[in-house]
């Protein structure tokens, strides 16, 4: 497959950045306000949430419209037409976050890691939409983030910093059919979200999230989606232009039922392929996800597994994960407090060097989500056993709790962080009890654009710790502000 040389993509994607940025600039300062009624909201148009892959947003319902029924400013970015019928037309949109961090004892309070350490991130997004008829698109977002004063490990890392840069900017086609059945095609650089994220996520936790190159083919009808998908990784270079990695492919298909046999269970099913030419590594993962409701008890549940296989070079690959949760709602009690239990294991390897891979790869996950805010713990070789609770004493405001112990799944393996990286050797000899690690968060949702976050993590050392090196508990917190428009 062909590809555009880097100084050309280099060129493209910051004019793109600029020119979005500059778009919307402008276009909230011209855009004149459009019709409200007297409470300021919609009364015509049913205005979709900002998701976390903003694309996903659906404004093609105001096409027509003689006045736009904006609730601010940014409504009135959101459908703008530039032809007589109104039928082709473009869109804006962005966000802007901030975030400070701090770290005590990072990585166990090893000797170059010992000392507490504060930095502040920044990121900005904007995005632009032209839309011609029912049927096609184009969509490009440009993004810029930046860290101060970090000075753990890897100093600025492709996780917090990226100057100005592509994050998605593709062409899509929808085919139109007579039948109840959707076709969509899509080429481009795009994000990837699939399921609850435990293996292919765009990883909003970090500064600079995650993009991919190539090709997306969706077929969906009433209760069913199917898409299939070949990619290349776009790793973040964080001065220059994140051009395609040839050698790091990822393709795949992912499937999703909803009300399967009329019972409300909703089913995932998914195959993902990763080809790594620099490790020889052809990785095949075939999983599914259950979740649903028990009727009107309260009671919500998800279990999803997935099993791996392929090779490293000479080494086979044979691992293995398992995820479940169980919760329950007291939906009629003050402050609706929420709690759940969940239980996640990861395989690891008894015998490293046996010609025999059976460490689970969590491939693209958003590991910071699930097995604590610390991320010094990630889905590989691990079991996970974890309690949450949850309360909202105010409309807007709500509390979360998680407390998760953490054992390797095998002595023998490591003890590998959110991002994959074996941070801790393991030892035959060696205790499996990583650690307890408490998570306490809190969140503040001002309007539909303005949220704040904020929490505090411990993590308390276990014999694994102590046996292999440096055991020092860790300390984490963190404090969020974050703006979409």
């Amino acid at each position: 497959m062909t590809r555009s040389s880097g100084g050309w993509n280099r060129h493209v994607g910051i004019s793109a950045g600029a020119a979005v940025a500059v778009s919307v600039a402008a276009l909230s300062m011209a855009t004149p306000a459009l019709a409200q009624d007297d409470s300021g909201q919609a009364d015509s148009f049913n205005w979709p949430k900002y998701s976390g892959l903003r694309f996903n947003e659906d404004y093609s319902g105001l096409v027509g419209m003689s006045e736009v029924p904006a609730r601010d400013w940014a409504d009135n970015l959101k459908y703008i037409p530039i032809n007589d019928e109104g039928d082709v037309w473009l869109s804006f949109g962005g966000q802007v976050r901030f975030r400070a961090e701090g770290f005590g004892n990072f990585n166990f309070g090893t000797p170059t890691n010992d000392d507490d350490s504060f930095y502040f991130l920044h990121r900005y997004f904007l995005w632009g939409s032209l839309n011609v008829g029912e049927n096609f698109r184009v969509f490009a977002q440009g993004k810029a983030a930046s860290a101060e004063d970090r000075d753990l490990p890897g100093g600025r890392r492709g996780l917090e910093a990226d100057s100005i840069d592509l994050l998605d900017g593709f062409a899509e086609f929808t085919l139109p059919t007579d039948s109840g059945i959707n076709i969509m095609l899509r080429g481009g650089r795009m994000e990837l979200l699939y399921g609850k994220q435990r293996l292919v996520s765009p990883l909003d936790w970090s500064n600079t999230r995650r993009s991919w190159d190539g090709g997306l083919v969706r077929v969906s009808g009433d209760n069913w989606t199917v898409d299939g998908f070949w990619t290349w990784f776009a790793p973040v270079q964080k001065y220059s232009f994140n051009d395609t990695d040839d050698h790091h492919e990822f393709f795949g298909v992912y499937a999703t039922l909803e009300n399967l046999c009329d019972a409300g269970v909703q089913m995932d099913a998914y195959w993902l392929g990763q080809d790594l030419d620099a490790s020889d590594t052809d990785r095949y993962t075939v999983g599914t996800r259950f979740w649903g409701a028990c009727g009107d008890s309260g009671i919500n549940y998800e279990v999803e597994a997935g099993y791996q296989y392929g090779d490293m070079g000479t080494t086979d690959i044979s691992a293995w994960f398992f995820a479940s949760e169980l919760s329950y709602t007291f939906a009629d009690t003050a402050w609706t407090p929420w709690v759940a239990a969940g239980f996640d294991y990861a395989s690891g390897d008894d015998n490293p060097g046996d010609g025999n891979s059976h460490t689970f790869n969590h491939l693209y996950p958003l590991g910071h989500a699930y097995l604590g805010f610390i991320d010094h713990v990630g889905r590989q070789n691990i079991m996970d056993l974890r309690l949450s609770a949850k309360v909202k004493p105010m409309d807007k405001l709500w509390i979360k709790a998680d407390l998760h112990n953490f054992w390797l799944a095998e002595n023998e393996d490591s003890l590998y962080n959110a991002g994959g990286a074996a941070i801790r050797g393991g030892s035959a000899t060696a205790d499996s009890y990583v650690g307890t690690e408490i998570d306490l968060t809190a969140g503040y949702t001002f309007d539909h654009h303005l949220n704040l976050v904020g929490g505090y993590s411990h993590l308390f050392t276990g014999s694994f710790v102590s046996d292999t090196g440096s055991d020092d508990d860790v300390d984490f917190w963190f404090t969020q502000l974050q703006y979409t428009f």
